[in-house]
Parts: C-alpha cells; structure tokens; sequence
C-alpha cells in the first residue's frame, strides 16, 4: 500500500516523467490493481482511470500509441512499453467491465500493429519483442480465435530456436494455455 501511495504522489507530483511512456505508467496502473484487489480501496482504480484516459487519448486512428522517443528530443515518436499497458488495461477492463475500456482495447488489439508478432519485431530483440499476450487478449475480448492462431507461424518458428527461447517470462502463458485449449498446441509440434 505505501509503495502504492508513492506511485499516487508521483502520477500527482511528476506527471512529465510519469506519463513518458506506456511502460513508466502502465507498471503503476498494474500494481494499483492488485491493491485494489488486496484492500478495495477506490483510490488505486481512480488513478488506474486517469492511466487509462492518457493511453486512450494519445491513442492514434490505427489503435497505436506512440511516444517521443528519446523522451524530450522531438526527433521521433513511436510506440515504447505497451506491452504491460496492454495488460493493465485489460486487467482493468476485466476488474471494472467498463465499456469505454472495452472499447479501447478491442481498437487497438485487434489491429495487427499490435497483436501480430513478425518477424522484424522478433528480430528487434529485448523483453516484449516475442509479445504474445495481445494476440491472447484480443482473443479473450473478442471471442474470436484468429487473433491467436495468426500468430501460430512465428510460434512454429520460436519453438524451433535452440536453447535461449526468448519466450518473454508469463507473458507467453496466456497465450499458450489458449492455444492448448484449442488443441493447437499440440499441432505445432510437427
């Protein structure tokens, strides 16, 4: 709770370095979940609100949220972290069922920027490169399976890798038990 109340005064007090990037605030927003989870308190979902009204705000016409990357300079903009503001939000949408967070995240996941997991951003490396957790998401919201099995090339080609899987930790999870249960996952291992 009292690191909870200093990532409050934060997203108060610092808002320019708070709101960066999707990563610098969708870690919050995540953590205010589970304590809300833990003691109820309407505070954590009233800021998780105020994260999500940033993301949905500076979301483009695609469904893409991008940054000025490196911060401050203005040289470019793309997107940086959206790989945990994606589950915050779900996380969000699933505790609270508000419509507006639903409608948000069917625009965004359900554009191929974002679930679709190619072979050049593969290639880019570092933690969420590998991201499968939106094709799950997009899914799970929608009902509607293609959004994973799309993505079941670049699985075939991940599984074939030698040993240093770069399966990105729990993220990969979701996905796979969705994937299990459709009895996909059994079919890739050809």
């Amino acid at each position: 709770v009292a690191v909870g109340e200093n990532m409050l005064r934060w997203q108060r007090d610092n808002p320019h370095i708070f709101y960066a990037d999707s990563r610098e605030c969708g870690w919050p927003m995540l953590a205010w979940l589970r304590n809300h989870e833990h003691d109820g308190d309407q505070r954590w979902l009233d800021a998780c609100h105020q994260v999500f009204e940033f993301y949905r705000d500076r979301m483009t016409d695609d469904g893409m949220i991008y940054y000025e990357l490196p911060h401050g300079v203005g040289t470019s903009r793309t997107g940086y972290g959206e790989f945990i503001g994606w589950r915050a939000c779900f996380f969000y949408w699933e505790r609270t069922g508000l419509p507006e967070v639903k409608d948000f995240l069917v625009k965004c996941l359900t554009n191929p920027k974002v679930y679709l997991v190619t072979p050049e951003r593969l290639a880019r490396g570092g933690w969420a490169c590998n991201d499968l957790f939106p094709s799950w998401a997009a899914s799970a919201i929608t009902g509607d399976p293609r959004y994973l099995r799309d993505n079941l090339p670049i699985l075939k080609y991940m599984m074939k890798r030698g040993k240093n899987f770069p399966w990105g930790g729990v993220d990969m999870m979701y996905y796979l038990a969705a994937m299990h249960h459709l009895g996909e996952l059994a079919a890739t291992q050809d």
